[in-house]
């Protein structure tokens, strides 16, 4: 990645066992389960499609969805998802765009750069106080350095957005947590998609979302959990504002991943997905051992390195 700043952020935890205490390190199965379902479907993840969606023509429930997004904001036809999707209607260019439409709400200006949005309403901020009293880990995200650099609703959404996932990586309180998933749920502009669609992927192409929680709250070994988070621009001039180039970029890298976790790499089991949030667009990455001895454990949790 060429003069761009990657930053990883991983950790590792396990399932507690019958009468051990929920911790950072250690996570109650439906927490676990939880954590996987939210990276697959919060409203920003860049979601599945198959190859012929490359072949076929946008469906009527897409095509329906676009107007949807359009008439909330005509000013999405200057996104360059939207270009691909006028120059070629497939299935696969609707679901770019539908995937990247709620971002612009806000509006964007004639050189396709989302505009500056209005200060964050007392709501907003009431509620990323009322969060970060009960998960301090949230100061430490960038989306919380730049809604405190600038105060506007679209950087308090993104903090919003992201406190779940903080939450659960920080074993926030079941209360807490269950606050953070109702306010995600009905929060204005996220996409309810009743399970049926997600971007949950592995080295096979798209992921089995039940199968895949419940072989995580089952799991009897170390769960290695990261986050590659990069700056918008880098993204955008890299290419990896796309599912595809993080799957082709896991895929490469799996060698070198399974040896730093000490796994042999024919036991590597790891899914992704990816958020194509506006500032800084990630990839969360889940990975275990389905060998039967335990994987190798840190002796620090790695972060931000």
């Amino acid at each position: 990645m060429d003069g761009a700043r990657l930053i990883l952020n991983a950790r590792y935890f396990h399932i507690a066992q019958t009468g051990e205490k929920a911790t950072k390190y250690a996570f109650v199965a439906e927490a676990a389960a939880g954590l996987v379902n939210y990276i697959a479907t919060r409203e920003s993840v860049i979601y599945n499609y198959d190859e012929h969606y490359k072949e076929v023509s946008a469906t009527e429930a897409q095509r329906e969805a676009i107007n949807q997004f359009l008439e909330v904001s005509p000013d999405l036809e200057l996104s360059r998802e939207f270009k691909a999707y006028d120059e070629d209607r497939s299935a696969a260019n609707a679901s770019a765009l539908i995937s990247r439409a709620a971002q612009y709400v806000y509006g964007m200006t004639a050189e396709g750069d989302v505009k500056p949005s209005a200060p964050a309403t007392r709501a907003q901020r009431e509620r990323i106080q009322e969060f970060v009293n009960k998960v301090p880990a949230i100061r430490q995200t960038p989306e919380y350095s730049d809604y405190k650099a600038s105060p506007t609703r679209e950087n308090a959404s993104e903090v919003l957005s992201h406190a779940l996932e903080v939450g659960l990586a920080n074993s926030a309180d079941p209360e807490t947590l269950e606050i953070m998933l109702n306010y995600i749920a009905e929060r204005p502009g996220v996409v309810h998609n009743e399970g049926k669609v997600h971007g949950l992927f592995t080295v096979n192409g798209a992921a089995d979302l039940a199968a895949e929680k419940e072989a995580i709250a089952a799991h009897t070994g170390n769960i290695y959990s990261m986050v590659f988070s990069l700056r918008r621009e880098d993204a955008d001039r890299l290419g990896y504002d796309r599912q595809d180039a993080w799957s082709q970029l896991f895929a490469i890298k799996a060698d070198k991943i399974a040896q730093a976790l000490r796994v042999p790499t024919s036991k590597l089991h790891w899914v992704a997905a990816v958020h194509n949030t506006k500032h800084h667009p990630h990839a969360h990455f889940i990975a275990y051992s389905t060998a039967q001895n335990p994987a190798y454990i840190f002796p620090k949790t790695p972060s931000n390195s």
